[in-house]
C-alpha cells in the first residue's frame, strides 16, 4: 500500500505541475504589460534606495552635529562600524569639516579608518580594525589635497541638496575599480561650520539591488542629477550615439508629466521606457528606464516554464518507476529498530535507556520458578515505551555478568530459544495488545562467548500511553502506569500526575 500511495503522489503532482503550467502560460501577455511589472519593480527599488540615502545623511547630521564628534574614536567604532557594515551596497564614508576629516571603509572583512586634522589634507593616518579591534596602522600620501577636488569643491558649492557622482578619481578606495563607483555627497552648516558627507556605494551590488542583469537582458538605466549630469549606472558612459539622441528627444516631448512610460522605434527597432521625475532635494531631476521590445518578448513566457515541466515529467517517470520496485523495498525493517551485538551494548552502564536482568522466570534468591519476575520485565519494557524507548537484555545481572538464560529455559515444557520466545509474546501481547508489539518491540537473541544465551528486547516509543493491568492481593485488577526515571522504572501511582505526563508525553 505504502509503494503504490508514493508511487502516485508523483504521478498526479507531475501531471498537476504540467496542467498548471499550461494554463498559466497559455495567456497572451502584452508587451506593455510586462514591461509595466519590469518598471514598477524598478521604481519601487529605486525609490527605497533614495529614501534610505535621504535617511542615513539625516542620521549622520545628527549624530555628528558637533564638529570635535569626528575625533571621539570610541563613538565611531560603536556607531559608525554597524552603520556600515549593515549597509550591503555602502563601500565608504567620508566627513568632513573645516577643523576634521573622517574615513571609514570597507576592505574585505576588516574596517579601515582614518581621523585627522585638515590642516594636511595631503596626508591620512589609516587603522585597521577587525572586530572592532586594531590590527594595524599606516600613513598615505596623495598628490593633491582633498579640498582642491573637484568633487569636494562642489558639494562646498551647494549645501543642503545631495549631489550624484561616477567614475571620479577616488582618494579613498583605490582597490575598488572605478567601473564600482558611485557616490552621494551633502553639505550642511552645524557648529558655525560646513560639514561634507560623501557616500561611495558598490555599483554592482546596487543593479542587483534594482534587479538588474545586463548578461540577461541589455537594461539601460541613467539619472540626471541638477547639476545636469547625465549618470549612466548600466554602461559607465552616456551614449552619443544617435539612439541615444532618438530616446532624449522622444523624453522631451514628456516634460510636463511626472511619471509614465513611453515607446519609440529606432532603425526599425522598439524601445520601452519608464521615467520618474523627484524634489530638487533628492538632487536628482529624473531617471530613465529602457528596455528593447525584443527583450521583453522572452518574458512573454514564464522563466521557469521549461524547468517546472522537466521536472514534472521526472516526478512522472519516477513515480511509474517506484511502480515496478519490488514491494519488500518498502517493507524492510527500519534501523531504528535494529538490536546491536550484546558486546556493544554491555559497553554502557544501566541508564534512562538500558536495563539489565538476571531472568524473566528462575528466582536466583529463592532457586525456584518465579512468575513475578514476568511482572518485573513487563513494568521495565512498558516504561520504556513510556518515555524514550529502550533495550532489556535477560540473562545478565546488574554487574553486567552474562548468566544466561539456561535455567529460564528450564522452567518451561520445551527448553528452546523459539518457545521462550513465544512465551515471552504471549505475555506481551495479553499485557500490551498484539498490535502495540507487533509495531514496537523486537526481540533477538545472541549466544555469547559460545557458551551463554542472552534475549535482547527493544522497545520503540509509543504513540499512546501503556497501562499494565496486574491483580493485587485482593484478587482485584489494578491498571499501572510505569516510566523511566534515570537507569530505574518507576510507577506514577496519582491521577492527576499521570493526568499531566500523558498530557505532555503523548499530546492528548
Amino acid at each position: 500500500m505504502r509503494k503504490y500511495f508514493l508511487a502516485l503522489t508523483l504521478i498526479i503532482t507531475g501531471i498537476g505541475l504540467l496542467v498548471y503550467n499550461y494554463f498559466a502560460n497559455s495567456h497572451t501577455a502584452y508587451t506593455e504589460t510586462i514591461f509595466s511589472n519590469e518598471a514598477k519593480t524598478f521604481e519601487k527599488n529605486f525609490d527605497t534606495y533614495l529614501s534610505s540615502v535621504e535617511n542615513n545623511i539625516r542620521s549622520l547630521q545628527q549624530n555628528f552635529h558637533k564638529v570635535d564628534k569626528i575625533r571621539d574614536t570610541t563613538y565611531i567604532r560603536d556607531y559608525l562600524f554597524p552603520f556600515l557594515e549593515k549597509d550591503p551596497y555602502l563601500i565608504s564614508i567620508a566627513l568632513v569639516n573645516d577643523s576634521n576629516k573622517l574615513v571609514i571603509k570597507k576592505e574585505e572583512k576588516s574596517i579601515v579608518l582614518a581621523i585627522d586634522s585638515t590642516n594636511k589634507m595631503d596626508v591620512v593616518k589609516w587603522q585597521r580594525f577587525e572586530n572592532k579591534k586594531l590590527i594595524s596602522t599606516w600613513q598615505e600620501s596623495f598628490e593633491r589635497e582633498i579640498n582642491k577636488t573637484p568633487w569636494y569643491v562642489e558639494l562646498k558649492n551647494t549645501p543642503n541638496q545631495i549631489q550624484w557622482l561616477l567614475r571620479i578619481n577616488s582618494v579613498q578606495n583605490k582597490k575598488v575599480s572605478n567601473s564600482e563607483l558611485f557616490y552621494a555627497g551633502y553639505s550642511y552648516y552645524s557648529d558655525s561650520a560646513q560639514n561634507l558627507i560623501l557616500f561611495q556605494f558598490s555599483r554592482d551590488e546596487l543593479l542587483k539591488n534594482f534587479n538588474i542583469d545586463l548578461e540577461k537582458m541589455p537594461i539601460n538605466f541613467l539619472i540626471k542629477s541638477n547639476k545636469d549630469k547625465i549618470i549612466d549606472l548600466t554602461n559607465l558612459k552616456v551614449d552619443n550615439d544617435s539612439l541615444h539622441i532618438s530616446k532624449t528627444n522622444h523624453f522631451k516631448k514628456f516634460d510636463k508629466i511626472k511619471s509614465g512610460t513611453f515607446s519609440f522605434n529606432f532603425k526599425n527597432e522598439t524601445y520601452w521606457n519608464s521615467f520618474k521625475r523627484y524634489a530638487k532635494e533628492t538632487g536628482i531631476q529624473y531617471f530613465l528606464f529602457t528596455i528593447p521590445e525584443k527583450s521583453l518578448k522572452s518574458l512573454t513566457k514564464n522563466e521557469n516554464s521549461e524547468w517546472v515541466n522537466k521536472f514534472a515529467f521526472f516526478l512522472i517517470l519516477f513515480g511509474c518507476a517506484i511502480l515496478l520496485i519490488r514491494k519488500r523495498f518498502f517493507y524492510s525493517p527500519s534501523k531504528r529498530i535494529k538490536i546491536p551485538p550484546v558486546k556493544e551494548i554491555l559497553t554502557e552502564d544501566e541508564n534512562r535507556y538500558l536495563e539489565f536482568k538476571s531472568s524473566a522466570r528462575w528466582d536466583y534468591r529463592q532457586e525456584k520458578t518465579n512468575p513475578e519476575l514476568e511482572k518485573v520485565i513487563l513494568k521495565t519494557l512498558a516504561a520504556f515505551g513510556n518515555t524514550d524507548g529502550g533495550i532489556l537484555l535477560i540473562g545478565v545481572d546488574d554487574d553486567k555478568n552474562i548468566i544466561g538464560l539456561e535455567n529460564d529455559f528450564k522452567t518451561l515444557k520445551r527448553s528452546t530459544a523459539d518457545y521462550y520466545e513465544i512465551h515471552l509474546r504471549n505475555i506481551l501481547h495479553n499485557n500490551m495488545g498484539v498490535k502495540y508489539v507487533s509495531k514496537n518491540i523486537r526481540m533477538q537473541f545472541e549466544t555469547c562467548d559460545n557458551q551463554h544465551m542472552i534475549c535482547a528486547i527493544k522497545v520503540l516509543t509509543a504513540d499512546e500511553p501503556i497501562y499494565l493491568k496486574f491483580k493485587n492481593k485482593n484478587g482485584q485488577t489494578e491498571e499501572k502506569f510505569f516510566v523511566r526515571s534515570g537507569n530505574s522504572s518507576q510507577e506514577i501511582t496519582s491521577i492527576a500526575e499521570i493526568n499531566d505526563y500523558i498530557n505532555s508525553r503523548f499530546n492528548i
